[in-house]
């Protein structure tokens, strides 16, 4: 299958392909399969694409088979409405169903932000195909909206969460399309909030993001999602629809794999026991450098 507009988007060793799910949606992947042993899937995070892992799948890809797919609505992959309620376990079953489709092993995985929530939910779901779990920056357990170290919802309703709370005006600049570095602007955001030293990107990864990024299916089913009226402040709560509401405290929940963890110390978490007999490595807020990928995604 031809993608119009990939080539220009890729980083010389990285190969593009598309793998179409039982489902009938055809999900796109970058590639670096030099060595065929040990399989890492890469997961991007909100508003972006595996096109922001190339540069990582380079360095990793002399010591294992890298993966990173475009996750649904997202890059050159399908379209597909976002059940909110399911809180990302869409996205999981997509990636175990990707995961058998290539007829891989169990494998490392490592997720960015929203990645990294889906990867929570694939590890409860699906833990036969986890051997090793990756962490950076990761969707908190709890889902978004939530307070202390419990994860409550401050209310019922989850309000202060979801797609009521998405910066509306990167919303409005990506369905302009727009390449520019105005103060909202998808290059500016990536700028501010994705990496941790912008000045070390060059100009034509810089643009490769932002095109990237240009290429999130927007609305009240993608993103990000549609928004409910709420009594309680600030007057919006999460509606049923679209993926910023699917990370939602209302309706994400992976606190059930934390209980077969140990933590150890206050930035990473290891030594996943039980049923998850994996590692885990949980790397926070502005740890990468280099450019690399470090912050939530909006």
């Amino acid at each position: 299958m031809t993608l119009q507009g990939i080539e220009e988007l890729l980083v010389t060793g990285v190969d593009s392909r598309v793998q179409r799910l039982p489902s009938g949606l055809d999900l796109h992947y970058l590639v670096c399969d030099r060595v065929k042993s040990p399989t890492i899937i890469l997961i991007h995070g909100n508003v972006s694409s595996s096109i922001f892992w190339q540069r990582t799948m380079l360095e990793l890809s002399q010591d294992a088979r890298i993966i990173a797919p475009d996750l649904p609505n997202y890059g050159f992959s399908g379209r597909r409405p976002v059940i909110a309620s399911r809180g990302l376990s869409d996205f999981s079953d997509d990636l175990a169903a990707f995961h058998q489709a290539l007829g891989l092993p169990p494998c490392h995985w490592l997720g960015w932000s929203m990645g990294g929530g889906i990867l929570l939910k694939l590890a409860m779901e699906y833990p036969e195909l986890v051997i090793g779990l990756g962490l950076s920056a990761s969707l908190p357990p709890y889902g978004l909206g939530t307070v202390g170290p419990d994860g409550r919802l401050r209310y019922a309703d989850g309000a202060g969460s979801g797609a009521g709370s998405a910066n509306q005006a990167l919303v409005s600049t990506l369905a302009s399309g727009d390449t520019g570095d105005g103060p909202s602007s998808p290059r500016t955001v990536m700028r501010k909030v994705y990496v941790a030293n912008p000045v070390v990107l060059t100009t034509q990864d810089e643009d490769r993001y932002v095109q990237a990024m240009l290429r999130t299916a927007l609305g009240p089913d993608y993103y990000p999602g549609d928004s409910s009226a709420s009594d309680n402040w600030p007057g919006y709560a999460p509606g049923g629809r679209g993926i910023a509401n699917a990370m939602s405290g209302l309706y994400f929940n992976a606190r059930g794999l934390l209980q077969f963890c140990g933590s150890k110390g206050g930035r990473t978490s290891s030594s996943v026991t039980g049923r998850f007999s994996t590692p885990v490595i949980w790397v926070n807020w502005g740890y990468c450098q280099g450019g690399r990928v470090s912050q939530s995604a909006p």
